[in-house]
Parts: C-alpha cells; sequence; structure tokens
C-alpha cells in the first residue's frame, strides 16, 4: 500500500509542478470540473495528510480558474446559476 500512495503522490507533485496558470486556461469548463470531482475523491479520511492536501490544491487552482468555491462547485457570481 505504501508503493502505491508514493506513485499517487508523485503524480500529483508532477501535476501540480506542471500546472501553470498558462496551462490551466487551456482546458475547458468541462473539463475543469471533471477535474475536481476527480481530486475530490481523493479527500478521503483513508488517504494520507500529503495526498489529501495536493489534491486540495489542485482543486483550489482549478477552481480559481473556474471564479469558484474549491468545495462546492458554485459560482458566487452566478449564484449558482450556470452562466450560459
Amino acid at each position: 500500500m505504501d508503493d502505491v500512495m508514493d506513485d499517487v503522490l508523485d503524480v500529483l507533485d508532477v501535476l501540480l509542478d506542471g500546472v501553470t496558470e498558462p496551462r490551466l486556461k487551456l482546458i475547458s469548463g468541462d473539463e475543469a470540473r471533471a477535474l475536481m470531482v476527480l481530486l475530490g475523491l481523493l479527500d478521503h479520511d483513508a488517504l494520507p495528510e500529503e495526498v489529501r492536501r495536493a489534491a486540495g490544491e489542485m482543486r483550489f487552482r482549478i477552481a480559481s480558474r473556474l471564479g469558484r468555491p474549491a468545495g462546492t462547485g458554485v459560482s458566487h457570481a452566478t449564484g449558482g446559476r450556470d452562466p450560459r
């Protein structure tokens, strides 16, 4: 199990290091929301704190790009409504 967690941490480190603001702007809103959901799965008490922290940081970066709170996926600017 420790090898799996090490691999997860390595992948998250690469993602965090490789995701710059210009790259975040290249993904679509739908892709960003999908990433938020997937990263949310890593916010589980059974996972190590490092994994949860790294996933939370990535969710924060994506949420900032979307203009949404990281925990809810709801935009304050639109009152929760889809602006499209």
